[in-house]
């Protein structure tokens, strides 16, 4: 079973959504796998590389919008700054 989830953006320009993850230090990969629990990939059109065993991803749908792509579970447990 996966844990990916697929969240459907309003995002169309793939340029400024790489800028802006640069902008924000994340190193991006083009037509790569997303990483995600116990090893698990999917592919994906653009891809956030984020520390740890965790990434983003961004997959370009039929009317130009991108899906966000991600195993969310292990996105937050890694990134999520607790007190």
């Amino acid at each position: 079973m996966s844990h990916f989830s697929t969240l459907r953006t309003k995002i169309t320009d793939a340029t400024v959504l790489k800028s802006a993850l640069s902008d924000l230090g994340i190193q991006t990969k083009t037509e790569a796998d997303i990483r995600g629990y116990n090893g698990q990939r999917v592919r994906a059109d653009i891809v956030a590389v984020l520390e740890g065993d965790y990434d983003l991803g961004w997959s370009r749908n039929s009317d130009g919008s991108f899906d966000l792509i991600a195993d969310l579970w292990g996105v937050a447990k890694k990134h999520t700054k607790r007190n």
